[in-house]
Order: structure tokens, then C-alpha cells, then sequence
């Protein structure tokens, strides 16, 4: 009797192991190695799998392992904002990590990098911005690798006569790609 089958996207379909697939930065090359200190001591106090990826992602640049190694960072007044993003303050300076909506609650123009993530946004990644009160200072694309069987299970079950129908916590641009 059953007609319908609702997959979760996350581990279910993809991998449930998301990774940076791109990063664009809009600070001089001379900061970003700091940058990416930054926001790796701020991402390490979340749970979420993006925060996540975007800490392991940033400390596994090539270029940062020949860093000398360094006081770890003061990250003060972290909080979780649910379906935006974090913000917390280090050095006393306020930064902000999240999606669009939440750079434009915090009046950051994400303009100058809309055809960027419109096209990561088409290639099912998900985008996470990074600012602060100067404004924007990076985006990063993250993407959940779909598992290798995916697609033939899910047509296994299209051909036995199923609805198939994809739950995710994704934009819907991203869940339409996947």
C-alpha cells in the first residue's frame, strides 16, 4: 500500500561529509591566512555540519600549514542564530557568518559576489558569507557529495511505481540540483 517514499538528503542521498568546494575571498592575499584563523575559531563552536566543513576546510589550505603556530584566538559572545547563521566577537571586532539573509540583517551588500554564488547556488552548494562591520570578506561554497548509488536506488524505486520525494533543510535551488 505504500505510494510515496520520502528520503532525507543528508547522509541519506549525499554523503553527510560536506567540504569547501570554493572559497572567494574580498581581502587582500596578505590577510587571508588570518582570516581563515578567524573564522576557524569561530566555526569550531558550532554543530553544524556547514560551520563544520568550514573549519576543518579553512586550517587544510595548503598555504596555512607553513604558518608558525599561534596563540589560539579569544572568541567571545558566540551565538547561533537558527536558519541564518553565527556571530560572535574576536578581539573585540564582530563577525558574522551566515547565509544572505543574514548578511542583509546586517546591512552587508553581498552584490559585488552575486553571479558567484548564483552559479554555486545552480551547482547544489551551499553558500556561507562571512563579514563584519567593514563589510564582506568571504564566501565560501560548500557542497554534500552525493552518494554513488543514489541514483540508480532512487530509480529503483521511481520504476517500482513510487513517488520519490527529497526532504532537506537546503534552499530549494540547492535541493532541486541534488
Amino acid at each position: 500500500n505504500i505510494t510515496a517514499v520520502v528520503l532525507d538528503k543528508t547522509g541519506t542521498v549525499t554523503e553527510g561529509k560536506p567540504v569547501i568546494t570554493d572559497r572567494f575571498y574580498q581581502c587582500s592575499d596578505d590577510l587571508i591566512n588570518n582570516t581563515n584563523l578567524i573564522i576557524e575559531a569561530i566555526e569550531s563552536h558550532s554543530e553544524h555540519p556547514l560551520a563544520r566543513a568550514i573549519a576543518q576546510g579553512v586550517v587544510s589550505n595548503p598555504s596555512e600549514s607553513e604558518l608558525p603556530a599561534v596563540e589560539p584566538l579569544r572568541v567571545e559572545d558566540f551565538k547561533s542564530h537558527p536558519g541564518l547563521g553565527v556571530s560572535a566577537l574576536v578581539d573585540g571586532e564582530p563577525w558574522y557568518l551566515g547565509n544572505e539573509a543574514w548578511m542583509n540583517k546586517q546591512g552587508v551588500d553581498c552584490a559585488e559576489l552575486k553571479q558567484v554564488s548564483s552559479r554555486c547556488s545552480e551547482e547544489a552548494k551551499s553558500l556561507v558569507y562571512v563579514a563584519t562591520q567593514a563589510g564582506l570578506v568571504a564566501l565560501f561554497a560548500v557542497a554534500d557529495p552525493v552518494k554513488q548509488d543514489s541514483a540508480s536506488a532512487i530509480s529503483e524505486l521511481q520504476g517500482a511505481g513510487l513517488k520519490v520525494i527529497l526532504l532537506s533543510g537546503d534552499n530549494r535551488s540547492t535541493a532541486e540540483a541534488i
